[in-house]
């Protein structure tokens, strides 16, 4: 599931990472100066009454130009400044190239995670709240950046139940159920699946 160079893709990374603007662009700019292999919405080895997001970090970097020693002591910093944050809530080794971070989400995120887990995915984040968290991105590779806001505009659709993607939506599971829905139906529906928790919750 998790790799050293490459992040899980999973509905949580999806749908509830980018919220972690509400923590601070202190903490995000910090956070993005490492190797992230995968978010998370619990650990069933740590239980916590706390809603709160599991960041995955590779311990090792996968820039050549970044040594693992420069990285680690880099990380270590980290770990000092964020232990000092009302938002932290533990953090802890995982496996043998990887170490979590679990932070806590704001008061009023807190039934962010009961929505998302039950794929109510309209209902998770205000408009307001989805303006703010899945702008559009500028970056030096445009086709990267062609594909990273084509993937931003698909989530606003699902977040806002855009009525032009529900078409979209009903042909997407008329092929792969092989059925013959009419787009009517998926009016009244969330317009993605709900999470598989094995692909949301570690050691699940």
């Amino acid at each position: 599931m998790l790799q050293k160079d490459e992040i899980y893709n999973n509905k949580t990374f999806k749908y509830l990472y980018p919220c972690l603007i509400e923590l601070g662009r202190s903490f995000t700019n910090r956070l993005n100066k490492f190797v992230k292999a995968g978010v998370f919405i619990a650990d069933m080895n740590y239980y916590t009454l706390n809603s709160c997001l599991y960041i995955v970090i590779s311990t090792k970097p996968y820039k050549e130009e970044l040594t693992l020693t420069q990285y680690r002591t880099d990380f270590q910093e980290l770990l000092y400044w964020i232990k000092l944050q009302d938002f932290y809530e533990t953090d802890y080794c995982y496996k043998e190239d990887f170490h979590i971070i679990v932070v806590k989400l704001p008061d009023y995120l807190s039934s962010s995670i009961d929505l998302f887990m039950s794929g109510e995915y309209s209902k998770i984040f205000t408009i307001e709240q989805i303006n703010r968290y899945f702008r559009t991105v500028s970056l030096t590779n445009k086709i990267l950046e062609k594909e990273r806001n084509a993937e931003i505009e698909n989530t606003r659709k699902i977040l806002t139940k855009d009525r032009e993607y529900t078409e979209e939506y009903a042909q997407k599971i008329n092929g792969e159920y092989q059925t013959n829905i009419s787009p009517k139906y998926f009016k009244n529906v969330e317009l993605d699946k709900p999470p598989i928790l094995s692909e949301e919750i570690l050691n699940y």
